[in-house]
């Protein structure tokens, strides 16, 4: 059997043509009116989210996040009991030269990421950490509490 990489916009099933050619012909698309409106730019904007990595420590889990260039001031962190909500602002710095930006890949703006998580964790005890472009959340786990059986008894009504 073989392993089948997975990419946004396609399909898993290697026999089905029709969701990757979809896919080609949206990218293909996009690109046109891209390239028609801003011409040597690329797809033009878009969102940019982070990315993730949680792992799961046993009494903890680790969230990190790529967010280079960014100050922790600008960063907004929620934690509820079952996800961590994270947006922020990458602000653009302006500078007027002569001649003016030619061409800038940087994306500039605002995100906002949820991200579930698989178990409850004590969010009154969450920690924020922001190094060299990398924010690591410490997210304690609550404990849970353990399935009590009672039993019921049953009573006969007359």
């Amino acid at each position: 059997m073989s392993i089948t990489r997975w990419r946004p916009g396609h399909g898993l099933d290697r026999w089905d043509t029709f969701g990757s050619d979809m896919g080609r012909l949206k990218a293909d698309v996009d690109r046109l009116f891209s390239d028609f409106a801003f011409p040597g730019w690329g797809l033009g904007e878009k969102e940019t989210v982070p990315s993730a990595e949680l792992s799961d420590l046993g009494e903890q889990f680790s969230l990190k996040l790529e967010v280079p260039g960014m100050k922790p001031e600008d960063l907004e962190i929620k934690v509820s009991e079952n996800s961590v909500s994270i947006s922020g602002e990458r602000k653009s710095e302006s500078e007027s030269e002569e001649g003016g930006i030619v061409r800038s890949e940087f994306h500039y703006g605002k995100f906002s990421r949820l991200i579930p998580l698989p178990s409850t964790v004590k969010s009154e005890e969450v920690s924020a950490v922001y190094t060299d472009g990398i924010l690591t959340l410490t997210l304690p786990k609550l404990e849970k509490e353990t399935q009590k059986v009672v039993k019921v008894n049953v009573k006969a009504k007359s």
